[in-house]
């Protein structure tokens, strides 16, 4: 079984790897040339490697369509020298394309290095990557492709394909939008179980017959495919369940048994996961917490798939489980603990004394799960040769779940009597994973490398999705088609120097208490994600960052983005950035021109600095289609261009009519019009007047906003300390806001009355340091301005 394991996730991962690969040679193969030595055998062997790449991935993907039992360890091997040679080429390409990176970086525009403060000691070391030519390895990695294609014979003949023959690729069975396990999957013949279950959980005489325990275990005990899982969740979700107990936790344990993950897992449920306890490394301590979470509670908790450690004894391995469970005895007496276990002697081991034995299911249930997943809703009585083949089936699966909702799926690609029949007649006894590889062969190639790549982690393992999507991209499993990809740790301190040889490297997550990068991470031009936990406290930041430009995902503090000059050339970066505008070149607004991938927010600082209207429509704001949020950030220092070119300056940024909240803050009077954003929902606006006192005219910056009542998806209007602005300022009715939320006017001594005609909408309404007169009015709950909200019971009033 094991070897049927590796033998899938081998050849799983070659055939894919493969047409990838194919597709990146193709893709930059004419650039390609033009970094290979001048040689007549270069183009020649340029169009081997091509030739080769396709052959073997139409073989590859043949073989794994034949291959349904386990494989012939000669079959293994070769998959195995397929994939080394397969990765061979991907590096060699990988450099080549490092290569062309390199010399349109520190080539052609020596400019990009001259903002380092040590540039010769970059360039040099990307010469020094570069200086060994990854085509003088190709021959020996040509050598062994057409090694893999000469022995295809006999692995043809092997897993039984007639002839040693290039396949068509491409070509893929069609099969209906049934699922393998249908969304609506029923409970099928564990009725009697499941009320056994249920009655030893809530019931008087399950109590009893478990009393000798303070916190009783209960053991659903049964074969693999069996239904155990099955089993316990639809008691855990059972309304007599559900209303019982409080907290109910489920923990998956899996084979290999970790202490700490499996407390801190229980405490986090215990605690409703709202606090995260991965810092805490001390076990008792872990366990002090886990009794306080539960002490008095009666609570649920299943552990799934328990297995015992056949590297120690039955008692060890019982001393070691009651220690584990020790803190929950201190729950509430009727609380319950659920063990789903391949194995009897755990049961015993945790000291059960009638747990349930899940056998097979009864023929019958087994036909109708069977016919469940093959016929969905349709009515069978309108297939009555499938029934009768159907049931035929469901007589040889041993009463096994998993096998009746593999078989079903198979089954549930075709209505025809004769296919039902040729797979009734197949060896459904094999190993099931076999047919589980039926339908991963129909999906498309690019889907089955990310598919397979589950392949490398650990049983059990949780993905983030964010990160595991950024993996698949990062290998190459995933490509952009009119859109976003994304759409479709430890105790180290310092990252080492040498990280910037790993020119392979696409994907880098570093632990919170990293404090420095090396300035060799520039050398990384490949790398497409960069993970730094906001909590990092760095000590700077490469100056060569700039170089990366293939640098999809920065994920660190916006302060240390905000350090990277020449930040222009990573036209794919997404995500947050904050923008610090200077007078040199590499930090004017035309750095932000061709980042047109930013999604979330983009705070931009300094603009006093901004010399004039075009300077600023140089960001070309427009373009930026993702971007949500806009914050714009003058210094309050004074100007000696005044506020006529501030405002020139905020009209030519010009954000995308897209936008859905706008800050700004400090300096210039007069607000453009805000007509061209439609889909704003928050404005927030922050001493946006001059705050010296010199200045005795009203400040006028806010007369736009009369105009406001018809941006009908504004839910959030803020005015922070402006001074001087007025009642007047904003719209006399407030009615046409129909969307709008919260109303905050915060140190704004000149504002005296509330708007009139409040929106139905309003839920918060919060004043600070306003005019006292309204203040108090509002606090006395009488007078003109409290008769304007009194009739709005669900208005919040927030009054300092």
């Amino acid at each position: 079984m094991a070897c049927s394991a590796a033998a899938a996730a081998s050849g799983w991962l070659v055939s894919p790897f493969l047409d990838n690969l194919s597709s990146r040679l193709r893709s930059y193969a004419d650039d390609l040339l033009r970094y290979l030595p001048l040689s007549q055998s270069a183009s020649a062997d340029l169009e081997r490697l091509k030739d080769y790449l396709r052959r073997l991935q139409a073989y590859a993907s043949t073989v794994e369509r034949a291959q349904r039992r386990p494989p012939h360890p000669t079959l293994l091997a070769w998959f195995n020298r397929l994939q080394d040679a397969a990765h061979d080429a991907d590096d060699i390409l990988d450099e080549i394309s490092y290569r062309r990176l390199a010399d349109a970086l520190i080539g052609p525009r020596p400019d990009l290095c001259s903002i380092l403060d040590t540039p010769g000691q970059l360039c040099s070391r990307l010469v020094l990557v570069c200086s060994d030519h990854p085509f003088k390895r190709l021959p020996s990695v040509l050598d062994k492709l057409a090694n893999a294609c000469a022995d295809y014979a006999g692995i043809a003949s092997l897993v039984g394909i007639d002839a040693p023959k290039s396949p068509q690729c491409g070509n893929r069975l069609s099969r209906n939008s049934s699922s393998i396990i249908p969304a609506d999957d029923a409970f099928f013949g564990r009725q009697r179980e499941l009320h056994v279950l249920v009655e030893m959980l809530v019931g008087g005489n399950g109590s009893a017959q478990l009393q000798s325990q303070s916190v009783p275990v209960v053991a659903i005990v049964g074969d693999g495919g069996i239904g155990k899982t099955k089993l316990a969740q639809t008691a855990f979700n059972h309304a007599n369940i559900q209303e019982h107990f409080d907290p109910l936790m489920w923990v998956c344990v899996s084979i290999h048994l970790d202490d700490m993950r499996i407390t801190r897992e229980i405490l986090q449920a215990a605690t409703d996961w709202k606090v995260d306890y991965d810092g805490i490394v001390n076990f008792d301590r872990l366990q002090k917490l886990l009794v306080s979470a539960v002490a008095g509670r009666r609570f649920l908790l299943v552990l799934d798939d328990v297995w015992d450690d056949n590297e120690m004894s039955m008692w060890d391995n019982g001393e070691r489980w009651r220690k584990l469970l020790a803190p929950l005895q201190k729950g509430n007496q009727e609380s319950r603990i659920i063990v789903t276990t391949r194995m009897k002697m755990v049961a015993d081991m945790l000291g059960v004394r009638m747990p349930v034995m899940l056998g097979g299911l009864e023929t019958k249930e087994n036909w109708l799960l069977l016919k469940k997943c093959a016929l969905g809703s349709e009515n069978s009585r309108e297939h009555p040769r499938l029934q009768d083949i159907g049931r035929k089936i469901a007589s040889n699966l041993n009463g096994s779940p998993l096998a009746a909702r593999v078989i079903g799926g198979r089954l549930s690609n075709t209505r025809i009597a004769r296919e039902w029949n040729n797979i009734s007649e197949t060896d459904i006894h094999g190993d099931i994973v076999s047919t589980l590889l039926s339908s991963y062969y129909h999906l498309p190639q690019h889907l089955q490398h990310c598919f397979a790549y589950y392949s490398i982690f650990p049983k059990n393992w949780k993905f983030e999705r964010k990160k595991l999507i950024r993996m698949w991209i990062a290998q190459g499993f995933v490509h952009m088609e009119n859109g976003s990809m994304e759409d479709a740790g430890c105790l180290i301190s310092e990252v080492p120097e040498a990280i910037g040889y790993l020119i392979h490297l696409r994907y880098i997550a570093l632990p919170g208490t990293i404090k420095k990068l090396p300035e060799s991470v520039s050398m990384l031009l490949h790398l497409q994600t960069l993970d730094i936990p906001k909590k990092c406290q760095l000590d700077g930041f490469p100056k060569g960052m700039h170089l990366l430009v293939n640098l999809r995902h920065l994920g660190v503090d916006l302060t240390y983005i905000s350090m990277i000059r020449g930040i222009g050339t990573l036209v794919n970066l997404q995500g947050s950035i904050e923008f610090h505008v200077k007078k040199e070149q590499e930090q004017s607004l035309v750095e932000l021109k061709d980042m047109n991938d930013l999604h979330g927010l983009l705070h931009i600082k300094y603009l006093e600095n901004v010399q004039c209207k075009e300077e600023a429509c140089n960001a070309e704001l427009f373009n930026k289609r993702y971007l949500k949020i806009l914050k714009l950030e003058w210094n309050s220092a004074s100007s000696a261009f005044g506020p006529t070119r501030d405002a020139e300056v905020l009209e030519g940024l010009e954000p995308n009519p897209n936008l859905e909240e706008l800050h700004i803050k400090r300096r210039w009077k007069l607000l453009p019009s805000l007509g061209q954003l439609p889909l704003l929902k928050v404005l927030h606006l922050k001493e946006m007047c001059s705050v010296t006192d010199s200045i005795t005219e009203d400040c006028q910056m806010l007369s736009s906003l009369a105009n406001l009542d018809s941006f009908v998806f504004l839910k959030s209007l803020i005015i922070e300390r402006c001074i001087r602005v007025k009642t007047e300022s904003l719209p006399a009715k407030l009615e046409g806001m129909r969307s709008l939320n919260k109303l905050s006017i915060l140190h704004c001594p000149g504002f005296q009355t509330l708007p009139s005609n409040i929106p139905l909408s309003l839920e918060f309404l919060h004043l600070t340091g306003c005019h006292p007169v309204l203040i108090q009015g509002l606090l006395e709950k009488q007078g003109p301005e409290w008769e304007k909200i009194a009739p709005f019971s669900q208005i919040k009033v927030i009054l300092k």
